[in-house]
């Protein structure tokens, strides 16, 4: 956050639960921990599950101050701001609710990602990924059916064209760009997609990497770029253990 200038650290996993009550703020210039932020709605004391940034580059802004997070059944914004204005004690620092939506049940909401304009991309365990516009956390966009598998980390593009599911076992690769009546393409940010969902796409790694693999599991897929005569394409990247594989699907983003 802040240029680069800081960093938003959570400890969850705290008592057998992946959900933290805070968040710490290291200043990466001459790092420290400079201040802990609690975790409060209307003065009571909640948890997330992860934060993230407002959108893509949002970090790279000097002045903010208001992320995402994310928990079991809740999407919501916080606001290191205090809303009256009044310096906040060091030692009881609480990150103010913004707006958000606490959900009744049967989310089970895992991780998240933003993209440029502020849209909210979210991966459950029950397999779904949902995307969220940038003005409502209440009713999603588009919810894609899951494959079976919890989702553990989800990416998205700049400009929500592509989505990228992680599991265990596998990745969800995901396009969100479709074809109205007139001819015009549009995102399931733009326009409803009703049912023009595209069917999304397995990948797995090849029988040799998947035994050199064992038993150990994808963790945090991501999009990463590469550019040929003013044209842009995605790879994407995976981690599995101690080997850092690049999936050798190329697709055009612009």
């Amino acid at each position: 956050m802040r240029a680069e200038t800081n960093m938003m650290l959570m400890s969850p996993a705290k008592e057998g639960k992946p959900h933290a009550a805070g968040v710490h703020q290291l200043d990466i210039e001459i790092g420290q921990v400079v201040t802990e932020w609690k975790f409060e709605k209307d003065g009571t004391p909640i948890t997330m599950r992860d934060i993230t940034n407002d959108s893509k580059g949002a970090q790279l802004d000097a002045a903010e101050s208001t992320f995402m997070g994310l928990d079991d059944n809740r999407l919501c914004r916080w606001d290191m701001r205090d809303r009256h204005g009044i310096v906040q004690q060091s030692d009881n620092t609480v990150s103010n609710w913004a707006n958000g939506h606490h959900f009744a049940r049967g989310t089970n909401f895992q991780c998240f990602a933003s993209t440029r304009d502020g849209c909210v991309v979210i991966g459950s365990s029950d397999g779904k990924i949902r995307l969220y516009g940038k003005t409502s956390m209440r009713v999603s966009k588009i919810a894609f059916p899951g494959l079976g598998s919890p989702i553990t980390h989800v990416d998205v593009i700049y400009d929500a064209k592509w989505i990228l599911g992680t599991t265990d076992t596998y990745l969800i690769l995901i396009s969100t760009v479709f074809t109205v009546k007139d001819g015009q393409s549009k995102t399931g940010v733009s326009g409803r997609m009703g049912h023009k969902i595209p069917t999304p796409r397995l990948l797995k790694l090849t029988p040799v990497d998947a035994h050199l693999a064992g038993k150990n599991k994808f963790h945090g897929g991501q999009f990463s770029w590469v550019s040929v005569t003013n044209m842009h394409f995605g790879l994407l990247i995976c981690i599995v253990f101690l080997f850092y594989h690049t999936i050798s699907l190329l697709f055009k983003t612009s």
